[in-house]
């Protein structure tokens, strides 16, 4: 282990660049995207909630709102087409679930659909649903 990625580890050093990944821009040493930190940016949140919320260390948090700020036109450029690919996945995956149920609908009654069904019911209503 180099002596750099064992302090990381270790806890005795942060790491709080920025690096691109297949996922796209993220706090190096998290899963967390600066996309996901822009939303919050864009809610108007204070870096310190943010950190907190997000588990980051000030560090990591003061380090990424920064690279976004030196970067602001590509990371907003790339946060709009992350957007427009989440919505676009909505839509496809709501399709699929519409599609889904009509076929589901579709089959035949037996006893246990039935049953299943009145099972359904009697929890929807237990539970308010």
């Amino acid at each position: 282990m180099t002596a750099d990625y064992k302090a990381i580890v270790e806890g005795t050093q942060e790491n709080t660049g920025v690096v691109r990944t297949e996922r796209g821009l993220v706090i190096a040493g998290t899963r967390v995207t600066l996309y996901l930190l822009v939303d919050y940016v864009l809610a108007q949140w204070p870096a310190h909630l943010i950190a907190e919320e997000l588990r980051l260390s000030p560090a990591q948090v003061e380090a990424a709102l920064a690279y976004i700020q030196e970067n602001k036109a590509s990371v907003l450029s790339e946060y709009v087409q992350v957007l427009q690919q989440n919505e676009e996945l909505r839509r496809y995956y709501a399709e699929q679930q519409r599609t889904l149920r009509a076929h589901i609908q579709s089959l035949p009654e037996t006893p246990k659909r039935r049953r299943f069904r009145e099972l359904q019911q009697q929890n929807r209503l237990q539970y308010g649903l």
